[in-house]
């Protein structure tokens, strides 16, 4: 049954901030963009690369650092090649008392 799960201790996130947290089996990238908290999958779709070691360009997108591919941050959507296939997200909130996620 999914729920909110508090992942992360209340924090102060700057813009391109990013954390991976391991939940069960899956580890989520959650980051901060222009205000806006997200949480991705951290794996490429193209070649199952981990995410985290990219970067958020100045447009806002969340590049993979091993191939190039881009990616919208908050809807996962592939925005150039090699990737096609979108990224897997997960609804996000900041809390009071820390980051939730829910899975």
């Amino acid at each position: 049954m999914a729920d909110w799960r508090k992942v992360l201790e209340p924090a102060e996130f700057k813009n391109g901030d990013m954390v991976v947290v391991e939940l069960e089996r899956d580890d989520i990238l959650i980051g901060f963009v222009d205000g806006r908290l997200f949480a991705v999958q951290n794996e490429c779709t193209h070649e199952e690369l981990p995410l985290d070691d990219g970067e958020i360009t100045g447009d806002g997108a969340l590049r993979c650092s091993h191939h190039g591919a881009k990616f919208c941050p908050f809807t996962g959507k592939a925005l150039c090649f090699p990737a096609i296939h979108p990224l897997k997200t997960y609804p996000v909130e900041m809390r009071q008392d820390g980051v939730y996620l829910f899975v």
